[in-house]
């Protein structure tokens, strides 16, 4: 698995493998994220993806009978 400096990826695409080197404590994948030339903790989006996933789903407007 390689990736480029910049490059974009999709979601979902397979960005590494977890495995171990060196003298690691544990199996792990060392990942990080940058928008607009800034280093963001990607534990924040994480925890932002999570929160949005648990939010209560708003309903739709109720339909009205002759009105689209």
């Amino acid at each position: 698995m390689q990736l480029r400096v910049g490059q974009g990826v999709r979601t979902a695409q397979l960005i590494g493998h977890v495995g171990m080197s060196g003298s690691t404590t544990g199996p792990h994948l060392h990942w990080g994220l940058r928008h607009g030339g800034r280093w963001i903790d990607p534990a924040q989006v994480l925890r932002a993806m999570a929160r949005a996933r648990q939010a209560p789903k708003t309903a739709p407007a109720p339909r009205v009978a002759g009105v689209r």
